[in-house]
């Protein structure tokens, strides 16, 4: 299973080098086409659906390399309490106007063992999708807690839920129940891959029109680490 992952790990990175030039030549060519559209009596909206597309995979070539690239750094200990404030505070999320959140931490320092960058990378993914099913606004609830000797960070939110049916699917790379641009369908698989690769697991439960409840369960770092 580790050799596998790596394969996939190696063809993911090589791909994303391959793809992040064009694409970003794509990206460049079509902004200026935007500014221009209107007076050379271009479809704006055609050229605009050009745009999104090429940034909708120009955002999966990113994401695939900032895992790749960040299998190569050092593991430490880290405080998953600031690693959540942190992903909250890069979101946006505390100065948003339709979201209200809430961020309840388990008092002291609940250490894990792992790579901070792709901690932050998992809780900024399960940010953005709480915050895409609630379109009207909503709340999110984001809390960490210890557990014998794991770590708890549930994510709850009040949007629109999944169905039954796509629940058990979420993780699976390249669904998505999100339409058009939104959605790669490789923020969840990415999510549960590195929840995996620090040892810990990753579930979700759902109430259509009530919301989802994402959960990540860490084992915590040795006390002597």
């Amino acid at each position: 299973e580790a050799n596998r992952m790596a394969r996939i790990g190696d063809l993911a990175a090589t791909l994303a080098q391959e793809l992040e030039s064009p694409l970003q030549a794509i990206l460049n060519v079509a902004h200026i086409m935007v500014q221009d559209a209107h007076d050379k009596g271009a479809s704006r909206e055609d050229v605009e659906r050009v745009s999104t597309q090429a940034l909708r995979a120009f955002n999966v070539v990113r994401t695939l390399l900032e895992i790749a690239y960040s299998e190569d750094q050092q593991w430490e200990v880290h405080d998953i309490n600031t690693l959540v404030s942190e992903a909250v505070s890069a979101s946006g999320l505390l100065t948003a106007t339709a979201i209200v959140s809430s961020l309840q931490l388990h008092p002291g320092e609940p250490n894990i063992r792992g790579n901070g960058d792709q901690m932050k990378h998992v809780c900024l993914n399960l940010i953005a999708n709480a915050w895409d099913a609630m379109p009207n606004g909503g709340h999110l609830a984001i809390s960490t807690r210890v557990i014998e000797e794991s770590v708890e960070i549930r994510f709850a939110d009040t949007g629109m839920g999944i169905p039954p049916d796509d629940l058990d699917k979420i993780f699976d790379p390249l669904f998505t129940t999100k339409g058009g641009a939104q959605g790669t369908g490789l923020g969840l698989a990415s999510c549960r891959d590195i929840v995996w690769r620090h040892g810990g697991r990753i579930s979700a439960e759902s109430t259509v029109g009530s919301g989802t409840t994402l959960t990540i369960l860490l084992p915590l770092a040795a006390d002597d680490e």
